[in-house]
């Protein structure tokens, strides 16, 4: 999975100890945070989302419009076999 929270923090050019200060966070925790080796609460999800100035759902890779045409796509199908 592509890591997006480290995609936001960089376009926004904050570094990791940066991030981690802001959160309260050791740096090395959002390190593994940001590799997937850990996965964040949702309260945690918030704060760095909050931080960074974007969605959960961005963080999670889920505001990518290739993303929800795909959702969009599958609904419609998913649509044409139900009423066959």
């Amino acid at each position: 999975m592509e890591n997006f929270i480290a995609k936001y923090r960089k376009e926004k050019k904050i570094t990791q100890t940066d991030l981690a200060k802001k959160l309260d966070l050791n740096r090395s925790y959002l390190s593994t945070v940001e590799s997937g080796a850990r996965t964040p609460s949702l309260q945690l999800l918030k704060q760095i989302a909050d931080t960074l100035e974007v969605s959960i759902d961005s963080l999670l890779g889920r505001d990518d419009k290739n993303f929800y045409n795909v959702v969009r796509l599958e609904r419609t199908e998913g649509e044409k076999h139900a009423n066959n």
